[in-house]
């Protein structure tokens, strides 16, 4: 994952062949989109659009900057063009976008919302030529808190951002039934989430930095299942591995291969295992500690 463009949805229409022995890193989970065919998520950049022609009963006002202030900067809106060619209507404060307005860019795209000092500040919706849209918070020109980002070809983000990339709880959909709900470190999965596929495949445990990392649990769509310790993605460590049928075997596990089972201790009768008992002649029944069998038994 990052800030780049991956080329699609990497992975898509793969199965996958994983058993109790081998690498269970599977890409499809840990490739995230995070641009658009022509606009990054990862930056803002000042709306532009085509001029429209004012009366010539508006006043024109120079900006320090080089653009112009098309209406009474005295009053509580008109129109701004930015010397790149770049177009504000709305609310305005000595010549600065301030309070509500909207953004027409060259190629169609807009922006609307919120605005201080130039800079989209508070609740806005930002559509693209290409279709996709994001709708949320920004703060002094970045995209910030909570937003949503739909791709035109499928792929949506609902969650958390900051300083314009996903950070901090947020559900990630590819479009192809694919889908991460968890915690989120700019752009990467990060602490705790839970990846599902189309095909009943399901993650759920700690990820560091896009890989799953720590405890973890990952459960074939036919009921088999693995928990325990990963690392960089893989297998790496202590776990227990469960058939369709729910029983379970204890190994170690290297780099996404079983190293090797635990071998179990043998099983004992249980008329073998019990201590001889002496009977108690009592006036009342014995009672039981019930609080401790079950504190033994969680």
């Amino acid at each position: 994952m990052g800030n780049n463009v991956r080329g699609g949805n990497n992975g898509m229409g793969v199965v996958c062949g994983c058993n109790a022995d081998s690498c269970m890193n599977d890409p499809r989970g840990e490739h995230v989109i995070v641009a658009s065919a022509s606009t990054e998520v990862a930056r803002f950049a000042t709306p532009r659009a085509q001029a429209r022609f004012a009366p010539d009963t508006d006043p024109v006002t120079p900006r320090d900057d080089g653009g112009l202030c098309i209406g009474d900067i005295h009053g509580s809106a008109g129109t701004i063009r930015y010397q790149n060619g770049d177009v504000y209507t709305g609310e305005w404060r000595s010549t600065r976008a301030a309070g509500y307005g909207r953004v027409v860019r060259p190629d169609g795209s807009t922006f609307e919302g919120q605005w201080t000092d130039d800079a989209a500040h508070g609740e806005g919706t930002e559509t693209y030529s290409d279709g996709s849209w994001y709708r949320g918070g920004y703060l002094v020109g970045v995209k910030y808190g909570f937003g949503i980002f739909h791709w035109a070809h499928g792929p949506q983000f609902c969650g958390q951002f900051d300083d314009n990339v996903f950070h901090g709880e947020g559900s990630y959909y590819w479009g192809d039934g694919r889908v991460y709900t968890g915690q989120w470190t700019r752009n990467e999965f990060h602490g705790h989430g839970r990846m599902g596929w189309p095909d009943g495949q399901v993650y759920e445990g700690q990820y560091d930095t896009g890989r799953k990392d720590g405890e973890g649990t990952f459960i074939w769509a036919d009921g088999r299942r693995f928990t325990g310790a990963w690392r960089n993605g893989k297998q790496h460590g202590l776990g227990v591995f469960y058939d369709a049928k729910g029983s379970a075997r204890s190994g170690e596990w290297h780099d996404g291969h079983r190293h090797h089972w635990i071998p179990q201790p043998p099983s004992v009768p249980a008329e073998a295992a019990a201590p001889p008992q002496l009977e108690v002649v009592s006036e009342k029944p014995q009672e039981a500690d019930e609080n401790a069998e079950g504190r033994r038994s969680v």
